[in-house]
């Protein structure tokens, strides 16, 4: 494991009203993440909805791409969503976010939405 390395993934849209799923994977050295969090990155919860709140989570992936040690996307689509052969939404949003921490650099740390993502 790699010292002072954190993994955070999470995930947005779960179906066909809100569309496909994607989940995000970033992984920051704590020092990177001191610099993104002077710089207003937090919890896109924080920002709101609506075109300011987008413009405003938009205006920051620049840093965080650039502070990131490792930034990574995967999005489901609606059909593979609706397909219930992966044994249900949330073992299917569970194996994609364990393929995404698998193919980040060792961390020290995850953060997640674990009650709901890897409680069963």
């Amino acid at each position: 494991m790699s010292a002072g390395r954190t993994a955070g993934i999470d995930e947005a849209g779960r179906g066909p009203i809100l569309g496909p799923m994607v989940l995000g994977c970033v992984v920051l050295s704590d020092a990177a993440a001191e610099r993104l969090a002077a710089a207003g990155v937090a919890d896109s919860k924080h920002f709101g909805a609506g075109a300011k709140a987008h413009e405003r989570r938009r205006a920051l992936l620049g840093h965080i791409e650039r502070e990131a040690d490792h930034v990574a996307v995967c999005v489901v689509s609606v059909e593979e969503i609706d397909d219930r052969s992966h044994g249900g939404l949330n073992r299917l949003e569970q194996a994609r976010a364990a393929s995404l921490l698998a193919a980040a650099p060792a961390a020290t740390r995850i953060i997640a939405d674990g009650a709901r993502l890897f409680a069963p």
